[in-house]
């Protein structure tokens, strides 16, 4: 049981990093304390979160940040160190009575620092957007000084686990293990099969007037059922997943009807239908909410409606297609409905760690100041995004792959990866690209 000073110990967002960092990935139980009198003669193991030092514990400089209930703009200035790579909220204890502050001490202060980057509390600040409304990722803290592909929260919390153990080695601290995920978005779940006569007629068209008669050849093919749909990727993401035991989630896009940004198959398919059935049973499966579903809630319940009635399952699980989320909106709905679990917390021009973490973490409402039940998996990669907005070539991806995993397993962390089967087709545009998938599961 470690005992924690501090001047609120009913604040919700000093419980909520305390509960996230000192019980979820630390496994250690915690009580707060406002008595100085009783903190100082406890023989617990013991922090003092406040700005006057106590002895015989480690100290941590509190800011105002986590005894707050408002969202303020920080100026944020953020420094270089050699043990915690990136510092900022530094803190100096005042030394009072005391004649020395106590060497036990950090030089900032972590609690405010992870909750600052895990909650998105910039994202809460009025900001330019893209033209989808998303937070960009050149408007973030992490980007602006250089650690947006490092988990610097989970670097943080080792070297806080080191600190914990240094002056107290008897405390059990529980270790994590480096886990790998695949996660899919089945936005085109086929490129001509179960499509139906009219969008197959749209783009037999196309082809034509492309003059890309090995592409019509192909079409006629696989709709006459004599050759493999060049999306069906499935028996590939099947054989890899149950060979290397990776993680393996897929996200419908179950859009009632097709729109620009939209082109899922449509729900009543039986290729799409038999594809859901067959995969939801085998695989952990969710809800790719449509990108109008985003602005209409309405849409969302019935696409929500769907899935449920195919799969025969209750939807647990989400992430949003084109990632089009907001805080704390976004989040609000998923919590009002009852979802578990999302996936969406990724930026998708860019790699990296949205909230500086590769650990799963709730959702804090930022808006009603308050910890949810909503678990967040943050994603640190995307295909698309590897390929069309840092346009790599399959080996350059494959090098930035390996240097982001070698970071998540430096913290022992979960490597989340956001695919498309139609990636894995090694079909024109995506030749090369299943060897750096492979390399994800390697």
């Amino acid at each position: 049981m470690l005992l924690i000073y501090a001047i609120d110990e009913n604040a919700p967002r000093l419980n909520y990093i305390l509960d996230e960092i000192l019980h979820q990935r630390f496994g250690l139980n915690y009580k707060i304390t406002t008595s100085e009198e009783y903190f100082e003669n406890s023989q617990s193991p013991k922090i003092n979160y406040s700005t006057q030092p106590f002895h015989r514990c480690i100290n941590i400089p509190a800011s105002n940040l986590l005894f707050e209930y408002e969202i303020n703009k920080f100026n944020i200035y953020v420094s270089e160190n050699a043990v915690w790579q990136k510092l900022f909220f530094e803190e100096k204890l005042n030394e009072g009575n005391h004649i020395e502050v106590p060497k036990q001490h950090l030089a900032f202060d972590i609690l405010a620092a992870s909750f600052y980057l895990i909650s998105r509390y910039e994202e809460y600040l009025p900001t330019q957007r893209d033209k989808h409304g998303r937070y960009k990722h050149e408007n973030s803290l992490a980007f602006k000084n250089n650690f947006l592909e490092l988990p610097l929260v989970d670097i943080w919390a080792n070297e806080l686990k080191t600190v914990l153990l240094n002056e107290y080695p008897n405390l059990k601290i529980k270790n994590s293990e480096f886990e790998i995920c695949n996660s899919f978005d089945l936005d085109f779940p086929y490129k001509y099969l179960g499509l139906g006569f009219y969008r197959n007629l749209k783009k037999a068209i196309g082809n034509i007037f492309r003059f890309d008669f090995e592409e019509l050849k192909l079409q006629i093919s696989v709709i006459s059922r004599k050759t493999k749909d060049p999306f069906d990727t499935y028996d590939l993401v099947i054989e890899e997943s149950k060979k290397t035991k990776a993680k393996t989630i897929f996200f419908f896009l179950l859009s009632q009807k097709e729109t620009q940004l939209d082109k899922n198959q449509n729900i009543n398919s039986i290729a799409f239908v038999e594809l859901i059935k067959t995969l939801s049973q085998n695989f952990e499966s969710g809800l790719h909410p449509s990108y109008y579903s985003s602005i209409n809630e309405k849409v969302w319940l019935e696409e929500k409606r769907t899935y449920e009635k195919i799969t025969e399952k209750k939807l647990n699980i989400s992430r949003n297609h084109f990632l089009k989320i907001d805080f704390p909106t976004s989040f609000q709905q998923l919590v009002k409905h009852t979802i578990s679990e999302d996936y969406s917390l990724a930026y998708s021009n860019a790699i990296g760690f949205r909230a500086s973490t590769s650990f799963p973490f709730r959702f804090f409402d930022l808006q009603k100041n308050e910890a949810t039940n909503l678990i967040i998996n943050p994603c640190c990669l995307m295909d698309v995004t590897l390929k069309d907005a840092m346009q790599l070539s399959p080996e350059m991806a494959i090098k930035k792959v390996i240097e982001l995993k070698e970071n998540v397993k430096n913290v022992s962390g979960n490597f989340i990866s956001i695919w498309h089967n139609s990636s894995l087709s090694e079909n024109k545009e995506w030749l090369g690209w299943s060897k750096v998938w492979k390399e994800i599961l390697n």
